[in-house]
């Protein structure tokens, strides 16, 4: 009886997130809003099944329901970070950085409010300054972090979440390389070299930007790991 009610529920909530989401006429809110609606069904479902004892069946449909809702978890993020949804786009401002979403094709864009890198927009930044950022925002701005390594993921190409491993100890090891080729003017753009740097300026390059960007120093593991990757190619080449 128990589960029946649990599934009940489970799909009032879902339609009532869908009404909701039907309301705003948005095309990307109304997707956002069939998601949600579909996460909250499987969860119901999946709940029913496991509460009456059929477990298997119901942890797909569990794991199921979690990426539905993970896929909104960005966007949420955003509204709850004090920004106001304008039509199209979702802003969000914290202490340090001032961050757009839009809801077509999910690009974001920002600029720094305040600190070391004041004014700048993140378009315009290298990924050592990007990564001087983030421990910044670390050490300042706790809320800023996710957003952050966001774009930095979305920006320089990483893996789902490398970047965002960076938030645990001293213990931590940079990742390994991260997937796809590197150009070599990219690897120069990473370090911060000119064309026909030596080999002891490139050496010396990624030494002072691993003290800055290494794990232990607030960076994150996906930085470090693009510094190792940068600093490979060009002693390569």
């Amino acid at each position: 009886m128990i589960g029946y009610f649990v599934l009940g529920l489970g799909v009032l909530v879902g339609l009532l997130l869908l009404v909701r989401a039907f309301a705003g006429a948005n095309p990307a809110t109304l997707a956002q809003g069939i998601r949600l609606g579909g996460a909250g069904a499987l969860g119901a479902l999946a709940l029913f099944l496991m509460v009456t004892g059929r477990f298997v069946l119901g942890l797909p449909l569990a794991v199921a329901a979690y990426g539905l809702w993970q896929r909104q978890r960005l966007p949420s993020f955003l509204s709850g970070a004090g920004g106001p949804a304008t039509g199209r786009t979702t802003e969000a401002t914290t202490n340090l950085v001032h961050m757009v979403l839009e809801h077509e094709g999910g690009a974001m864009r920002g600029s720094v409010r305040a600190g070391r890198f004041a004014g700048r927009d993140l378009g315009s930044m290298s990924l050592a300054e990007l990564g001087e950022l983030l421990a910044e925002c670390r050490a300042a701005d706790p809320q800023a972090v996710p957003l952050l390594e966001t774009f930095i993921e979305r920006a320089f190409g990483a893996d789902s979440r490398a970047a965002g491993g960076a938030s645990g100890g001293a213990e931590q090891q940079p990742a390994p390389p991260p997937k796809g080729g590197m150009s070599r003017a990219e690897a120069l753009a990473v370090l911060g070299l000119a064309e026909g740097a030596s080999q002891a300026e490139i050496k010396e390059a990624h030494r002072r930007l691993m003290l800055k960007l290494h794990p232990d120093q607030g960076g994150s593991t996906y930085l470090a790991a693009k510094l190792n990757q940068a600093k490979d190619l060009l002693m390569q080449s």
